[in-house]
């Protein structure tokens, strides 16, 4: 969680269009889900807190609310020429769900809105967010078989899921070994901690050739570097990049070009947004489905 977001908690912010300022949420209180909404209004719930907002899937027809969370690409959070001190300087931005929608196109806008951001911040030295990872990677077929399983937390296995992260652990584990793979789990670690032991870090180290999450963006790290990822949920930002865990249990991994990671990569941007577009409301302006904000926003 950011110092932002602690400062002004997680739920359901009221958005005004017009907004001009520093932070929408300034003197602003998050509504919660037992509060009465005023459905004529849009909202940006913020965070993923089980006591503050609708349980997934039971939101009111009549709510129009944006999702922010963490970035669908973690890359962005790694420290580069971009970001030295590795903070989470981005996250995402997603309507009425959790990742983008699944026929999301690719809009150059966004790549390139992102790409202005990253050159300016490194100085020139990164000009496109490929060149974050150095660039994208076609997949390489497991020969060790060594998998880096990552669950999400607790609490998202049960509020998202259903289902406890346990029982999520035993079904991997248990498919993986009759795929005849050994694995390891990955420990959630802490935003600072993390610096130094990102997801990536880790597939090195253990020397994994095969990543196992369910709506961890973790998938979305490894993937443009070549890994196979196999997901457990259509949840998962890295989904379209990735083999479906009823494929891999059928002895199936699929394998994708740079090119189809690279379009992958444009689509995920059309989602993401750099905190201080998502603070002043400038996102409004281009978000591919905050075209009636936008309309509110510009009417007399």
């Amino acid at each position: 969680m950011t110092d932002a977001l602690r400062t002004h908690g997680w739920g359901y912010f009221p958005i005004d269009p017009k907004y001009k300022g520093e932070d929408f949420r300034k003197g602003v209180t998050p509504m919660f889900y037992k509060d009465h909404f005023n459905f004529d209004r849009s909202y940006v719930l913020i965070g993923v807190e089980p006591s503050r907002m609708f349980e997934p899937g039971t939101e009111p027809k009549q709510l129009d609310f944006f999702h922010w969370d963490n970035s669908m690409q973690p890359w962005l959070r790694h420290i580069t020429p971009a970001n030295g001190s590795g903070h989470k300087l981005w996250s995402r931005l997603t309507y009425r769900g959790w990742s983008m929608p699944w026929d999301s196109p690719a809009l150059e806008l966004h790549r390139q809105r992102i790409n202005k951001r990253l050159r300016e911040d490194s100085q020139g030295k990164i000009r496109d967010i490929a060149e974050l990872w150095g660039g994208n990677r076609p997949t390489r077929l497991p020969v060790r078989k060594h998998a880096l399983i990552c669950p999400s937390s607790h609490r998202n296995h049960q509020h998202f899921f259903k289902q406890s992260q346990e029982q999520w652990l035993q079904m991997v584990t248990q498919g993986l070994r009759e795929q005849g793979y050994t694995y390891s789990i990955r420990q959630k670690v802490g935003v600072n901690a993390r610096k130094t032991n990102q997801t990536t870090d880790q597939l090195k180290r253990e020397d994994c050739d095969l990543l196992v999450a369910n709506y961890s963006a973790c998938a979305s790290e490894a993937v443009v570097l070549g890994y196979p990822v196999v997901t457990t949920t259509n949840q998962n930002p890295a989904r379209a990049v990735s083999t479906k865990w009823s494929e891999f249990c059928s002895g199936i991994i699929r394998e994708y070009t740079p090119e189809q990671i690279d379009h992958w990569t444009t689509r995920i941007c059309a989602y993401t947004w750099h905190r201080h577009d998502l603070d002043r409301l400038a996102w409004i302006d281009t978000h591919p489905q905050a075209e009636h904000l936008k309309k509110a926003r510009y009417e007399s």
